[in-house]
């Protein structure tokens, strides 16, 4: 008498098996799709930080140099203009002894705005940096000999404490014995200008 045995039926189900080329494929693009838009958000969101932190940084500036106009000019001795209005410089003295009663003036100080480009006035972006007629501040002591015309000699001190400030973004102007200091200063950040306002005001005698 003869008889087989039957093999079991062999199953796939339970086996292993690689990952094929096209299920690669599919997942990297679905990854893709996936990934690419949370990229742009952390770009959109690095790049709006960075111009957060530059406005600040140029406000803080502003008023800083304003603080210090008002510091150089309070309780000084207005010299010129007579009664600046919109003036884009002022000259001063102030007390730096008292003999017998009477003050004694120290050197005249004129605090003026400068180009910081080639030229401040004629509405062209000279140094492409995106900001047209841009200046600076500019603070300076006549030493002696004390000219008729002021104009800044070799002995004389000069201090340039602030830059980007805007077109005529300088300005002092007479309210009493109170001296209105207007500061304008401007930046570019990701291709937009833009402009920050300080005033402030220093009682001067």
């Amino acid at each position: 008498m003869s008889y087989s045995l039957a093999s079991p039926a062999r199953s796939d189900r339970g086996r292993d098996h690689g990952v094929t080329l096209v299920e690669l494929m599919v997942s990297a693009g679905i990854l893709t799709v996936v990934m690419v838009p949370f990229g742009f958000l952390a770009l959109s969101s690095s790049r709006a930080f960075s111009s957060l932190a530059q406005q600040s940084q140029v406000s803080s500036n502003a008023t800083a140099v304003v603080d210090r106009l008002v510091l150089e000019l309070s309780n000084g001795r207005l010299l010129d203009p007579a009664n600046p209005a919109q003036s884009t410089y002022i000259r001063f003295d102030k007390v730096v002894d008292v003999v017998d009663g009477a003050p004694v003036y120290g050197d005249p100080i004129q605090i003026d705005l400068v180009a910081t480009e080639s030229s401040n006035t004629d509405d062209v972006d000279n140094d492409g940096d995106g900001i047209v007629d841009e200046g600076g501040v500019r603070i300076w002591i006549d030493r002696d000999p004390v000219e008729t015309t002021p104009s800044i000699g070799s002995e004389d001190e000069v201090f340039q404490i602030s830059a980007l400030v805007a077109k005529d973004g300088l300005q002092f102007t007479q309210d009493g014995a109170m001296i209105l200091i207007d500061l304008t200063v401007e930046t570019v950040t990701n291709g937009t200008n833009l402009t920050f306002y300080i005033g402030s005001g220093a009682l001067m005698n």
